[in-house]
């Protein structure tokens, strides 16, 4: 029907481009323009007196019109040979109850000797597989025969498709790497929904912009996403549908007001080249169908699952040992995320923070990044019960500035917020309520849209086992196993006798039962690479442990160095406290611990003075002052030099003496305080990693040497030595 339908409309549009069909349909009326769609391209000039034909190129058109026989063309290509394709099975299908009919011996016997070819190719494959196993292997662990019945259910539940591999062990790797995309599917439609919104503006993409972030929000949000797909689905197909009606030219015929609400806010207006936007609505529309498919083929799953009968299924070692890799990369890939999300979490505070304009709800993110770190410093205990709120404040507010933003570049609503606030323009400006061109309308609400993301998915997947990494109250001891003993043996010059024994491992993996060695040869290449996998983590779990125990000593050597530099590069009051700090605090090991709780609330002050001093209500030139110079019989300087001098050459801001002044970027001017921040959280992060190092060896921090200066006492030490006894106790006893 399709190929029907394109071959006509290429024919009227052929056909069109005579100067009788021109006559008889002039361009300007309905048809050609709207229905049809056929543009007089090309014209004739038949009234020379020559015999000749002119063919004349009508070049008052935009681009897609000539641009459109072509991919009508290619369109009509690509539905026949789809066609094509798709008749011999047709044809065969009809025939064949014909052939059984009339010659029903000669298919029978092409069949058995299909299946036969097909029962020697399985033979075949489990000869090769015998082949690369171990020879201690019974016959049980072989794969069914076409005889069983395990074989004959699944071939009833394939459909008669008995060539294709039943298991997963015979997946390309592409195959599963779709397979897996498919799955998340859900993450592809609800990021398409955000960017939709975002493209184009209007009401009608605003509830695709509150569904997906609703549907981020849920924890189940897998599923919520597949029960909402046919909606979405039905949802993108008539804003796609809408958009085509109005893509028309019909400017004259169809509304543009409803009431006294322009339809462009809604999103209905005729573009200059609308097929872009058309073409982009469509791909987004596939992310949807696709999470439909995915949608149905769950639940036609689940019920061909709850259907089937319990049969007996018998895996071989390769492939418990292949998902064991796979949990075990799993677990790695997952207590990574747990441990280091954070980290990407903050950055995108900073992000957000600093990208673009600096306003005020970017100062409230800044604010509420501050004030996560000042009590992750101060109070250690309150910080992990109040973080899961933290995360959904985060969230709400996140929500909260996306809609502020997004709805107030509509027409009448910079008037509303004006009415309702009591604010001028530029103090909305400042708040970050402002109309943005498309472009800036894209950074502003995309950079907030994943951090959104970011935060959800840490509270979401990575809260639950980073509140159990982080927790001191409850540290689960490393056992002292093989691993350990391995060590101690090493350390007492048992080499030889621990060489031996991993050489004797070694062969016990490649000899069976019988005491045959397997010639394997990639075996022996993946063991031999899994070997030197283990030394290179062995390697750098003892440089990371070395490491931590380096900063240890000298964090704070580092951070005292760190604050005079910060104090001597920006002389101001504010940096004057941080110096007073750290000058008593270096004599005195007792008095650190406070300082460095000071230091963290004093410095998150001052970001936040800076940022706050970079709005443009903020005018210097309202109580700068102007001093009056001395003259020459009242000073000992020159007249060159009073000119010079900041006091007297312009108006003086008092607020340049605290600190703060007006720059050009806000992150450049406050990266200074920032990285003394980020070292005021290190330090604590080294401390507390240490406690938790040492209580799960179960041992006391050990004695540095006498050269060495000792680490200062702060109450994550005395934490640590507290049950010093205990764990040394423990210790011994486990090494007796």
């Amino acid at each position: 029907m399709v190929g029907f339908f394109t071959a006509g409309h290429l024919v009227c549009l052929y056909l069109y481009q005579s100067t009788y069909a021109q006559a008889f349909l002039p361009s300007g009326t309905l048809w050609p323009r709207s229905v049809t769609g056929v543009l007089p391209a090309a014209g004739g000039n038949c009234s020379s007196s020559s015999t000749s034909y002119d063919l004349i190129l009508n070049m008052e058109h935009d681009w897609p019109v000539y641009v459109n026989p072509g991919i009508l063309f290619l369109l009509y290509i690509a539905v026949a040979i789809v066609v094509k394709m798709g008749c011999p099975e047709e044809h065969k299908a009809e025939a064949e109850p014909q052939k059984r009919g009339s010659g029903g011996r000669g298919v029978q016997e092409e069949e058995v000797e299909l299946e036969s070819w097909r029962a020697s190719r399985r033979d075949s494959e489990d000869d090769t597989k015998v082949s690369a196993g171990t020879a201690g292997e019974t016959p049980a662990s072989e794969p069914d025969r076409p005889g069983d019945p395990a074989d004959i259910t699944s071939s009833q539940q394939d459909g008669g498709s008995r060539g294709a591999p039943t298991g997963q062990d015979g997946d390309n790797p592409f195959q599963v790497v779709g397979r897996l995309v498919l799955e998340q599917s859900y993450v592809c439609a609800l990021i398409a929904m955000m960017v939709w919104s975002i493209t184009y503006h209007s009401w009608l993409t605003f509830v695709l912009l509150l569904w997906s972030c609703l549907i981020w929000m849920l924890r189940a949000r897998r599923r919520f996403a597949m029960l909402c797909s046919p909606f979405i689905l039905l949802y993108g197909v008539t804003l796609c549908g809408l958009q085509y009606v109005w893509a028309l030219d019909l400017k004259n015929e169809l509304p543009q007001t409803w009431g006294t609400l322009s339809l462009r806010q809604l999103g209905l207006s005729h573009d200059s080249h609308p097929c872009l936007r058309l073409g982009a609505m469509l791909l987004y529309t596939l992310t949807f169908w696709l999470l439909l498919r995915e949608s149905v083929k769950d639940g036609f799953g689940r019920k061909k699952s709850s259907a089937a009968p319990l049969l007996e299924v018998t895996s071989g070692e390769s492939s418990e040992q292949k998902r064991s890799i796979l949990q075990a990369l799993g677990r790695t890939v997952m207590s990574c995320y747990a441990k280091y999300w954070i980290y990407v979490c903050g950055g995108m505070f900073i992000m957000v923070s600093f990208a673009g304009k600096l306003v005020g709800y970017k100062i409230v993110y800044m604010l509420l990044f501050l004030l996560c770190l000042c009590l992750y410093q101060v109070y250690y205990s309150l910080w992990r019960r109040l973080l899961k709120p933290f995360w959904w404040l985060v969230v709400a507010y996140t929500m909260l500035v996306l809609t502020a933003i997004y709805t107030f570049q509509f027409e009448d609503f910079p008037d509303y917020w004006k009415n309702f606030t009591g604010f001028s323009e530029e103090q909305l400006a400042d708040i970050g309520l402002e109309t943005f061109e498309l472009s800036e309308l894209f950074v502003s609400i995309l950079i907030p849209g994943f951090f959104l993301l970011a935060c959800i998915l840490q509270l979401h997947y990575f809260h639950h086992r980073f509140m159990k990494i982080t927790d001191l109250e409850h540290v689960t001891p490393v056992p002292r196993g093989r691993s350990a003993r391995k060590a101690e043996a090493a350390q007492a010059g048992n080499g030889a006798g621990l060489e031996e024994e991993n050489l004797d491992d070694d062969l016990g993996d490649y000899q069976s039962e019988d005491g045959e060695a397997v010639p394997s040869k990639w075996g022996l290449v993946m063991d031999r690479l899994m070997v030197l996998f283990w030394k290179f983590t062995k390697i750098l779990t003892q440089f990371q442990v070395f490491l931590w125990r380096v900063m240890e000593f000298h964090i704070v050597k580092i951070l005292a160095f760190f604050v005079v530099w910060v104090a001597l590069g920006e002389p101001s009051v504010m940096n004057l406290v941080l110096v007073v700090l750290w000058t008593f605090a270096m004599p005195y090991s007792r008095f650190r611990h406070m300082a460095s709780c000071l230091s963290t609330v004093w410095v998150c002050i001052i970001i936040v003075c800076k940022m706050l001093y970079q709005l443009s209500v903020v005018n210097p030139t309202e109580y700068s002052r102007n001093c009056s110079a001395p003259l020459l019989n009242e000073t000992n300087l020159e007249e060159g030099e009073i000119l010079n001098s900041t006091l007297y050459r312009e108006p003086v801001d008092p607020a340049n003496w605290f600190g703060f002044r007006k720059d050009a970027t806000a992150l450049g001017y406050s990266q200074n305080h920032l990285l003394l921040l980020m070292l005021l959280v290190l330090e604590a992060t080294v401390y507390r990693h240490q406690t938790h190092h040492y209580r799960q060896l179960q041992k006391s921090p050990p004695r540095p040497p006498p050269s060495s200066p000792t680490p200062p006492e702060t109450p994550w030490t005395r934490a640590c030595s507290a049950p010093s006894s205990t764990c040394s106790t423990t210790s011994s006893t486990s090494s007796a």
